[in-house]
């Protein structure tokens, strides 16, 4: 019974001192990885921040786009009239040479 408190207070010996050693080590590297933490925390919310800004102005691209494809409608639809009105006048021209053709005949 004896030897085996020995052992155990060994063992918490060792223990002790393996934790008395290594305690200033792990407190350091704990140290470092929050600031690795922090960093790539700063890291991703700049990115985050970077994609916001990339979504604003795409919408604000697709907003412009879409103005631009209601001008080429609204223009196409004008073309479309002013190439009607040209018809009706050539007809109307084409109509009065014929009337003066006619009439030089007679």
């Amino acid at each position: 019974m004896t030897k085996n408190i020995l052992k155990s207070i060994s063992i918490l010996v060792i223990l002790s001192f393996f934790i008395t050693i290594h305690t200033p080590v792990f407190a350091s590297q704990l140290d470092d990885y929050r600031k690795q933490q922090k960093s790539l925390n700063t890291q991703i919310n700049s990115v985050k921040n970077k994609i916001k800004q990339t979504e604003t102005k795409k919408k604000a691209t697709l907003n412009d786009i879409d103005a631009i494809n209601k001008n080429i409608q609204q223009t196409n639809n004008e073309l479309v009239t002013l190439d009607n009105k040209l018809d009706i006048a050539q007809k109307n021209i084409n109509t009065a040479q014929k009337e003066i053709s006619e009439k030089k005949k007679k």
